[in-house]
């Protein structure tokens, strides 16, 4: 059988000013230095009244000459300006985790499909069909359909006799039968009777392909080969066209006894019927069966 997967870091920077007075010789300015005030630990009894005017020379002390000192420069600069208070420092900020994104609705990933089923679960079950009505040289008759032998899986090129024996025929008609299974990725086949009724055993076959297209492509091969090989001759008898109602109706006549395919497709299945010249009655209720089966 062929069988053909991926901080900004925010720094915050703390600038702190400290102004620092008198941290170093400079040009003294012009000062004219007033006598000092008196000391606040001075007795009151030799010290003038403080409100009412210059500050007086205690009794028996000679008043010292109070000494005036002048400076050549520029003007009185003013003293310098009190530091402004540093900054307390903020505290730190805390991180916050980013959010979370919640994940955007995306395209749903389409499902897996599923296993294809095995083609013995496909095959029709014969307990499950009615008795075969049919007309028979006594006239109408009925039997109940009965399995020959287990539903088995086969290779493509075995499950219809027919492209065997074009494949022994060679040239065209192997081209021919090539064309029929040469796609079929698998096969399987149940034997059914209906005694007394002629034509028996009938094999109910399906083949799968890898889609509709190609199944509908090897029913119309199937034909072909009919047309193609009309005629031509091998050890198991002569192939030639048949007159079924079905897609393909392929005959091959031997010696003994002649043997009849007729197939339809049915999606991606190539559903058949090889018989041995059974009543048109039985062939349209085993296809049709198996298509219902199928669903």
């Amino acid at each position: 059988m062929r069988r053909g997967s991926r901080i900004l870091t925010a720094a915050a920077a703390l600038i702190t000013g400290a102004a620092v007075a008198g941290c170093g010789p400079m040009a003294p300015p012009p000062v004219t230095v007033s006598p000092p005030p008196p000391l606040p630990t001075q007795d009151a009894s030799v010290v003038s009244p403080p409100l009412a005017g210059p500050v007086g020379q205690p009794e028996g002390v000679p008043r010292p000459t109070a000494p005036t000192v002048h400076y050549d420069g520029a003007p009185t600069a003013s003293p310098p300006a009190a530091p402004e208070p540093e900054p307390e420092p903020s505290a730190a900020p805390v991180a916050t985790p980013a959010p979370t994104t919640p994940p955007g609705p995306g395209p749903t990933p389409s499902p897996e499909p599923a296993e294809s089923a095995a083609l013995l679960d496909l095959l029709l079950d014969p307990a499950a069909l009615p008795p075969l009505r049919w007309s028979g040289p006594d006239g109408e008759a009925e039997a109940a359909w009965t399995r020959l032998a287990p539903s088995a899986e086969v290779e493509p090129a075995d499950a219809i006799a027919h492209l065997g024996v074009a494949r022994s025929i060679g040239g065209d008609c192997a081209a021919a039968a090539d064309a029929v299974d040469g796609a079929a990725t698998e096969a399987a086949l149940v034997a059914l009777a209906a005694e007394p009724a002629p034509g028996g055993p009938m094999n109910v076959v399906l083949l799968r392909y890898g889609s509709e297209a190609a199944a509908a492509a090897a029913a119309t091969a199937l034909h072909a080969l009919g047309i193609a090989c009309d005629g031509e001759v091998a050890e198991a008898g002569a192939l030639g066209t048949g007159d079924g109602a079905h897609t393909a109706t392929v005959l091959l006549t031997g010696p003994v006894a002649s043997l009849v395919v007729e197939a339809d497709a049915h999606g991606a299945l190539l559903v058949a019927v090889v018989h041995q010249v059974a009543p048109p009655e039985a062939v349209e209720q085993l296809l049709r069966a198996q298509v219902e089966r199928l669903g």
